[in-house]
């Protein structure tokens, strides 16, 4: 430890307290352990556990439920499985036998970086405690003790150069982002339900809150940013909170709120959508504010206006591009969540938003959002729709910003949900290794959008973190236009960051413009069509490949069209003015035609799905796709053509339409113009 027991009993803890105090006069008078008995006697004694248990984070582990036949079962077995040394940090498992712990080793088949970090996590923690609340077996505490003692003892506090903001570790446990996790619940959890209980010796009791100290300074000067702020921070908070017998509680309080206040500028679009622009985190994000909430109003702590209608436009903006299952887009590495549950907590926050009343009533009261289709004009999100219900009809384009730390080559991709099914999804999140299928998802071949000469985007890069940062600043709007009507709704916008990788270079501009016929046409159901221009710089001919990732669904296809049957009647048929190319499960010459399972553990566990795209050669190029959802009917359009200025649509019944693609209906507006139009936005 870096702490060594004398700054401990000189400088750590608040001296005003005469407990305190009377440890540190017997530590210095070399009565060591009757200074630990002394300390540890205020702790257990002093600790709020009314208030601790009382919080609804923690009342969600420990509850009258645990008691119930199946989850005490399963909570025994997973209690057990940790005694026996079973850890299973990431999905791998691996055993430590006699709980003989060693936290630097490596132990993945495929050596995957996250296993160690995760693994220094301690998720192990509250599920011991809770196998202690439901059977007051001692072996659970027994096995927290030994584990606790162990990564105090064998994971080092970094060494630290607090002028310079700098420290080095040589061990990855000691991540910000692992410090904060292990200050949310595994520590609090375990080590206010076992001293409750009277477990845990003097000693050990030091032990751990020297390392607490040393939680509590490493998350002070050494806190990071983005969503690992956010995390750090409201760790640190619960050391404040829980524990106010260090000397520096009051000044961390303050640190934490003044933080939280100074992020919702830094991190925050103005609508509300954290600038990572991946869901998963945003919902990270969201949880980790209200979980502060929670702990300022147990502690009696004010909590800042700017940081609740900060929450509030957290809750908003992700409204707005809700898909009709009532999950958002996995957007980067999203990982498919469901908003209903977090709908449910912010209106206990919010009991008023009778918007949010809606969705946690499924419909049944409260108020519908005051729109229907939406965009996030600052970022560059557009989601159309036919309604609210669960079986409308949603078109989800993508021309945002690239985000940070978790985004994916999807600039113009397009995803598709429609009569209660999903029919086109990004590919979403996947383990952070360097598999071939971690690559896909990140790319180009994880979305519907295109490659060019067998390469997909790159805006990685010549990604600058500062030059992303300084577009949340500066409000500095996407490239998105849209524009929505009675009879159609458009968006619109373009990638010019060039395609390749860091060797190859090819700059080529891509345009793509979604038209949502909403009516139909001739009598059909609804569809979408997309418009994709290519431009090359160099004014050479290039290979065009419109890509779509379709799922494991059973598909009938022809030359130039592609039809996927989701079941329950429900299709998708995909009709492009260029030969298909199907490609499934396929390793070389590119990785393509996969599509994720949920938790995966290793590159092996992906299913093969097609992936069609449509090719062609040229100069300037022009698509026309067609993206026909059906309920109970087959899709009506025969074949689609296009050139620069139209595109044509030729229907089973021999009748053809055709559009000008710059006809007035179908013009649209970027965020720039509509403000200088004195447009409100209407955010919120």
């Amino acid at each position: 430890m870096m702490l060594t027991d004398k700054q401990f009993y000189k400088a750590a803890l608040d001296l005003s307290i005469p407990e305190m105090k009377e440890a540190k006069e017997l530590f210095f008078a070399g009565k060591k352990a009757e200074a630990e008995k002394v300390f540890a006697a205020y702790v257990r004694s002093h600790i709020d556990y009314e208030t601790y248990f009382s919080l609804p984070s923690v009342k969600s582990a420990f509850n009258e439920s645990c008691f119930a036949e199946e989850k005490k079962k399963k909570i025994i077995e997973r209690g057990d499985r940790i005694c026996e040394g079973w850890f299973a940090p990431t999905g791998y498992a691996h055993q430590y036998v006699n709980l003989e712990m060693d936290w630097e080793t490596n132990h993945t088949p495929n050596n995957y970086c996250e296993w160690v970090w995760v693994l220094s996590r301690h998720e192990q923690f509250t599920p011991l405690a809770q196998a202690y609340y439901v059977t007051k077996d001692e072996k659970y505490v027994r096995a927290f003790e030994k584990i606790i003692e162990s990564w105090i003892d064998q994971v080092e506090f970094p060494i630290v150069d607090v002028a310079n903001r700098h420290y080095s570790y040589s061990h990855t446990g000691w991540r910000t982002i692992e410090t904060g996790i292990r200050m949310i619940s595994p520590w609090p959890n375990t080590i206010h339900l076992f001293m409750r209980e009277g477990f845990l010796s003097d000693a050990l009791i030091v032990k751990i809150f020297k390392s607490i100290w040393e939680h509590a300074f490493h998350l002070r000067y050494f806190c990071s940013s983005h969503n690992w702020l956010i995390i750090e921070l409201t760790g640190f908070l619960n050391i404040a909170c829980f524990y106010p017998f260090y000397d520096k509680c009051a000044e961390w309080k303050r640190f934490v709120f003044d933080r939280f206040v100074s992020e919702c500028d830094v991190q925050f679009w103005p609508e509300g959508f954290q600038y990572e622009l991946t869901t998963g985190y945003h919902f990270g994000v969201l949880h980790d504010y209200l979980l502060c909430v929670d702990r300022a109003r147990a502690y009696g702590i004010e909590i800042p206006e700017k940081m609740m209608n900060c929450i509030h436009r957290m809750y908003h903006g992700i409204i707005r591009i809700l898909q009709p299952d009532r999950h958002l887009p996995d957007l980067n590495d999203g990982s498919g969540e469901t908003m209903l549950g977090y709908l449910s907590q912010g209106l206990s926050y919010f009991p008023n938003d009778e918007i949010f009343r809606y969705f946690t009533t499924d419909g049944k009261e409260g108020k519908k959002p005051p729109y229907v289709s939406a965009v996030m004009p600052y970022i560059g999100h557009c989601a159309m729709r036919t309604g609210w219900e669960k079986d409308a009809i949603y078109g989800f384009f993508d021309s945002a910003h690239h985000g940070w730390g978790h985004q994916h080559e999807d600039k113009l991709s397009f995803n598709l949900s429609a009569y209660g099914k999903n029919l086109l999804l990004d590919g979403g999140n996947y383990d952070y290794d360097t598999s071939k299928m971690r690559s896909m998802l990140c790319s180009s071949l994880g979305h519907n959008t295109a490659l060019v000469d067998t390469y997909g985007q790159c805006r990685s890069k010549g990604f600058s973190t500062a030059e992303e940062e300084r577009r949340v600043r500066e409000r500095i709007p996407s490239d998105l236009a849209w524009n929505f009507s009675e009879d159609y709704e458009c968006a619109e916008g373009t990638y010019d960051f060039g395609y390749g990788n860091k060797e190859v270079d090819i700059r080529v501009d891509h345009h793509r413009k979604v038209i949502f016929f909403k009516k139909g046409l001739g009598g059909s159901q609804p569809f979408f069509v997309l418009l994709d221009t290519f431009t090359p710089k160099d004014e050479k001919e290039h290979l065009y490949e419109v890509h779509f990732q379709l799922g494991t669904e059973p598909t009938t296809e022809t030359e130039h069209s592609i039809t996927a049957d989701h079941g329950d009647g429900v299709t998708l048929t995909l009709i492009g003015d260029a030969p298909m190319e199907v490609h499934t499960a396929e390793h070389e010459p590119r990785y393509m035609g996969w599509k994720k399972i949920r938790s995966a553990g290793t590159d092996h566990e992906h299913d093969p799905a097609p992936a069609p795209c449509f090719v062609k050669k040229g100069a300037v190029t022009h698509f026309v796709t067609v993206a026909y959802p059906a309920k109970d009917s087959s899709c009506p359009i025969a074949s689609v053509a296009c050139d620069r200025d139209a595109f044509t649509l030729s229907m089973t019944d021999g009748k053809s339409y055709t559009f000008d693609k710059n006809a007035p209906e179908f013009k649209t507006y970027s965020t720039p113009e509509r403000l200088a139009n004195g447009e409100d936005l209407d955010l919120i």
